[in-house]
């Protein structure tokens, strides 16, 4: 079973200054360097922190985020980074937004635009262009994505394009 555990550094209210250049109406909280940890059975699946974070009743608007998602042992595998970020309160399910970048503990990268993280199925999803890079100079892209937060099992839709410095039957 899922739980999730909300870390409040510090708690501003409404009168209190907001990030530069946003306009929040309606929300029940303003919390500043915002973290929240996932756990299933006791073991942290994923951590979001983010400096800033508006919670409304539906979800919380959060900004300038960082996602973490761990291995059983408690490893980071993969960092999700964006300016902006929309998580479900009851399902935990996450939008981010504005320049998103997937790193991997490989040094595996992804770069696109907009994506959800399902947190059910634990996968990263969007429907928009996608590029990724692995650390041996592999490069793939295309419009469309489905995959693990470690990047290890992608499945890209619509046009592919990709390179990479192999030669021929390497």
């Amino acid at each position: 079973m899922r739980g999730s555990i909300l870390l409040i550094v510090s708690i501003i209210f409404c009168n209190q200054k907001k990030p530069e250049g946003t306009v929040e109406i309606g929300y029940k909280q303003f919390i500043k360097n915002f973290r929240m940890l996932e756990t299933e059975a006791g073991i942290k699946t994923w951590e979001l922190k983010a400096d800033s974070a508006y919670v409304y009743d539906e979800y919380i608007k959060v900004y300038r985020l960082n996602l973490l998602f761990f291995e059983p042992k408690g490893e980071t595998t993969a960092l999700v980074r964006a300016p902006l970020g929309r998580l479900h309160n009851k399902t935990h399910d996450l939008v981010a937004l504005g320049g998103v970048e997937v790193t991997t503990f490989d040094r595996s990268s992804l770069t696109t635009d907009s994506l959800c993280f399902d947190n059910e199925s634990t996968l990263i999803k969007t429907e928009s262009a996608v590029s990724i890079l692995r650390p041996d100079g592999t490069k793939l892209s295309g419009r469309g994505l489905v995959t693990t937060p470690d990047l290890t099992r992608i499945k890209i839709g619509g046009k592919i394009t990709g390179e990479t410095p192999f030669g021929p039957g390497r």
